[in-house]
């Protein structure tokens, strides 16, 4: 057919148009800005860098999400055969910052578990193991002529215990102590503890009356002293462990 103007059809499928060469590549386009971007540091966020391209962000995160929350730990025997002020006391002492520990805001904790046995002999009615624990300068309990006392008889009651205090921040440089007493029958020479059937006890729970007047942002040292009655029979720590748990 013959072509008589611009919309007659010459330009449909039928009729295949040769292409031109390609051309030259374009200019490079102009370099955006970096993006902004704020990052606001909190109590356990440090931030490094200024945003840019060349020196992004370092996000540092220092609290609960990512530090480990085990402060110390022991696995030593201490052996104890006299009264709380008498050498190795305190066999468990650690000075906790709470500035750098971060354990000041209302909800957080300090826990410490310890596991203690003393030894037994079914002869001996008398004598009797105790424990003492101080937080700042301050006694949070002391078990002398209290039930959580331990036996050196031990169908009298126990001679071993697992022991658990949790210090909640419940107040401003106040802490409201709660304690897990477990008691046991104990073997020292083994270092190994047995559920108490002898005399039927199990656990005790309690809080305890709150510890007033600290500087939590200070020092402040957290220590367990162990007694002997009798002055020459041996009452040992196992193990203990203290950690801190942050509130969100």
């Amino acid at each position: 057919m013959s072509c008589t103007g611009c919309n007659d059809g010459c330009f449909d499928e039928s009729v295949q148009l040769a292409q031109g060469p390609a051309g030259a590549p374009g200019a490079n386009g102009t370099p955006g800005t970096d993006g902004s971007t704020t990052v606001n540091a909190g109590t356990n966020i440090s931030v490094t860098g200024t945003g840019t391209g060349v020196d992004p962000y370092i996000v540092n995160f220092t609290g609960q999400n990512d530090e480990k929350n085990v402060l110390e730990t022991g696995v030593t025997q201490a052996d104890v055969t006299s009264t709380f002020g008498a050498a190795p006391n305190p066999v468990i002492s650690k000075i906790i910052n709470g500035g750098t520990e971060n354990i000041n805001g209302i909800g957080d904790i300090i826990r410490l578990e310890f596991f203690i046995i003393g030894e037994s002999i079914f002869t001996d009615s008398s004598s009797k193991y105790y424990y003492k624990i101080n937080f700042g300068g301050n006694t949070v309990i002391d078990t002398t002529g209290l039930f959580l006392q331990l036996n050196k008889n031990v169908t009298g009651g126990s001679n071993s215990a697992y022991v658990t205090l949790d210090l909640i921040v419940s107040a401003a440089d106040a802490v409201t102590p709660v304690i897990k007493h477990s008691f046991a029958y104990g073997d020292r020479a083994s270092k190994l503890s047995l559920t108490d059937v002898v005399t039927n006890r199990s656990d005790i729970t309690q809080v305890l009356s709150p510890v007033t007047g600290l500087t939590l942002s200070g020092n402040n040292t957290l220590s367990v002293q162990l007694e002997s009655s009798d002055g020459t029979s041996n009452i040992s720590l196992m193990s203990y462990k203290i950690m801190k748990f942050l509130k969100a």
